[in-house]
């Protein structure tokens, strides 16, 4: 038991002494950065052999790219600093992610995550979802819109726009409807009139004037058209058209096919 008891404290005493070193670098190269930022600041750094620049050369990271399939293609490193020691300052990196969404929009985040004790930089990225496919490019949930390749996501709803409605407020009420799958999962087409209103048609070939994109009144008329359309395929053969734009008054107007 005493000799088990030494060992364990031998390696405790070892895991300790590793973490102190760890710390110890990592508040070096903290140190170092500051220095060399106030040097290049104060214009004390030069481009020779001395110190700083062999600091420069030494503390340089590798950069790992991480991003899903849907963006491998994307030339992340093209918006980086030539010098990538430049990315251990908080400033060029956030210039950085702010330069990879300006150029590819259908980045939705980047996150970099720094490792000075491995001298190493992650950047993370995260696609943007599309709900709807509007010709070439796709609008996520924010209301972006961004190119998506033609054989991407080929069971998405079409939208044709008319300016009527701003994509940032056309975004929120598709997110809202596409959470009523019932509806959702039977939208083929949806459209935008000048009046401001939207126009959906369904894969049964019903068309259905919603009025107004409010998302706060999508769970209600949703729930409602469910059963107006149901009703209709069971009873009448289908539904031809749907008028939801007197919803608040309590009143669906609906019109069978064929009449």
């Amino acid at each position: 038991m005493a000799r088990r008891s030494r060992r364990q404290h031998v390696v405790l005493r070892q895991k300790r002494r590793d973490e102190i070193q760890r710390r110890a670098r990592v508040v070096f190269l903290r140190g170092l950065i500051g220095a060399l930022g106030v040097g290049f600041a104060l214009g004390v750094v030069s481009k020779g052999d001395g110190l700083f620049a062999k600091a420069v050369r030494d503390y340089t990271p590798s950069v790992e790219i991480n991003a899903p399939p849907i963006l491998a293609g994307v030339p992340v490193e093209a918006e980086l600093p030539a010098n990538r020691f430049w990315l251990w300052f908080p400033g060029a990196a956030v210039q950085a992610e702010r330069r990879i969404r300006g150029q590819f929009p259908g980045v939705a985040s980047v996150d970099v995550q720094r490792d000075l004790a491995a001298k190493r930089i992650r950047i993370r990225l995260q696609a943007r979802t599309p709900l709807v496919r509007w010709n070439e490019s796709g609008i996520d949930a924010q209301g972006v819109a961004f190119p998506i390749s033609a054989d991407a996501w080929p069971q998405l709803p079409k939208v044709q726009l008319a300016n009527a409605i701003p994509l940032n407020v056309l975004g929120p009420w598709l997110a809202r409807l596409s959470r009523e799958t019932a509806i959702w999962d039977q939208t083929a087409l949806i459209s935008t009139v000048g009046s401001g209103e939207i126009l959906v048609q369904t894969r049964m070939g019903a068309v259905v004037n919603w009025g107004a994109p409010d998302p706060a009144a999508v769970g209600p008329k949703a729930s409602a058209l469910r059963q107006v359309l149901d009703d209709a395929h069971q009873h009448l053969g289908g539904a031809s058209t749907a008028d939801l734009r007197f919803f608040e008054d309590g009143r669906i107007i609906m019109k069978p096919k064929g009449t």
